[in-house]
């Protein structure tokens, strides 16, 4: 009894641990990212320990003497950042941020006064069972389920709970656990963990962020496809099909830089005049269009030393 309830306060831990080295690694990674002067005057130290993967990595194999005091200073690392940044509007706008105070909240007592020790873990029953559990999905929270048993077997793992509360549990009919003979189990393995993980993350402010910048880029092969058949060459082997999409592709690129000059020719007509700006761009797309034409002339060249060869 008393080596399961050791293992139940380590396990407890390692969580709680996660809970905040993950909102710190999110906050840092969104201020590097938005306002990389501020994020300059973040301690290295801090940026060393939280910053990349393979140190986040490092606070997952905790050992169970050292679990108590790294949530401490995780904790103590939290607050600093939550502090230094607390009179910055443009940061405490911020998601990361405010995920930032929402843990510092739900699970530390802060008292600013007291320069010792000014932040201090709560115990477990004094977090409310609302809290965020996953920064990458903050309307997670706790049901007190904590599992009795974990196996683990290559890339398989095996994670038992009290059947007495799974069966009192309002949201059976959801959970993916199984019920078995002395427990309920719920059994995955690593590729579904890092599937569940992609797909919360795909939920978050940051992956949508990221991820709207991909539409211009899938304009262009939809432009790239539509315009030129490039789909539905008439030609076999890997050369004549990459000489056939490069010719494709330079088309493309002549086919934007011509709609460019127009627009900047139209504007001239309207205007009487030509900007500066204008007169740069058309300077830039001429380089682009001269550059392109002599590629076209390079690979026409080569195309006809190859068909005169096998002629």
């Amino acid at each position: 009894m008393v080596l399961a309830a050791l293992q139940k306060n380590y396990t407890r831990r390692l969580g709680r641990i996660g809970i905040f080295t993950s909102s710190i690694n999110k906050f840092l990674v969104n201020l590097k990212r938005g306002h990389e002067a501020l994020f300059d005057t973040v301690d290295k130290g801090i940026i060393d320990k939280y910053l990349s993967e393979q140190s986040l990595q490092c606070f997952s194999m905790v050992k169970p003497s050292e679990s108590a005091k790294t949530l401490a200073s995780v904790s103590a690392d939290l607050f600093d950042l939550v502090q230094q940044f607390k009179d910055h509007p443009e940061v405490k706008t911020m998601h990361s941020y405010k995920l930032l105070e929402r843990v510092l909240n739900e699970q530390c007592n802060v008292n600013v006064s007291d320069d010792k020790k000014p932040v201090e873990v709560k115990k477990p029953k004094e977090i409310p069972s609302d809290s965020l559990q996953n920064p990458s999905d903050p309307d997670a929270t706790y049901s007190g389920h904590k599992p009795v048993k974990r196996k683990a077997k290559k890339t398989r793992h095996t994670v038992a709970f009290d059947s007495q509360q799974c069966m009192n549990c309002p949201n059976q009919n959801t959970c993916p656990v199984k019920q078995g003979k002395k427990y309920h189990y719920l059994r995955y393995t690593d590729k579904e963990m890092r599937l569940s993980k992609r797909r919360a993350y795909e939920q978050t402010e940051e992956f949508k962020d990221r991820y709207r910048w991909r539409a211009g880029s899938e304009a262009t092969m939809s432009e790239y496809d539509r315009r030129t058949g490039v789909k539905h060459l008439r030609v076999r082997g890997f050369k004549a099909v990459r000489f056939c999409a490069t010719l494709k592709a330079i088309g493309v690129n002549i086919f934007r830089a011509t709609a460019v000059r127009r627009a900047v020719n139209d504007d001239k007509a309207a205007h009487g005049g030509v900007l500066s700006a204008q007169m740069h761009a058309v300077s830039v797309i001429k380089e682009h269009f001269l550059m392109a034409l002599s590629q076209l002339r390079k690979y026409l060249a080569l195309f006809i030393r190859s068909y005169g060869h096998m002629t």
